[in-house]
């Protein structure tokens, strides 16, 4: 058997971040490029296009390295804030789960 974990830490803001944001850009623009890239793929495999945009990212690529089978189980776990000024954030992720879902 194989078992990959993959934590993505979230879509992180650098205004949420605080002082330390100048220094913690990179990370984030990285973090987000590899939500972006992964968000890509499972609408495309959603969707049932021919083209998969798996090299985009590193994230992705072992996504086409594992090739599911179907007993294959995948388990995504998300994140939802109780705060209201979050609730764009939590809409969107809920959104993004039931994209993953028809996969």
């Amino acid at each position: 058997g194989r078992l990959v974990l993959v934590d993505m830490a979230g879509s992180e803001n650098s205004e949420q971040a605080g002082s330390e944001a100048k220094i913690q850009v990179s990370p984030t623009g990285r973090i987000n490029q590899g939500n972006s890239a992964l968000k890509r793929v499972v609408e495309c495999i959603a969707n049932g296009n021919p083209y998969i945009p798996y090299r985009d990212s590193k994230l992705t690529m072992l996504l086409q390295a594992s090739e599911c089978s179907r007993n294959d189980i995948i388990l995504m776990v998300l994140c939802a804030s109780p705060d209201p000024r979050d609730v764009y954030k939590t809409i969107c992720t809920l959104e993004y789960g039931a994209k993953a879902k028809c996969i």
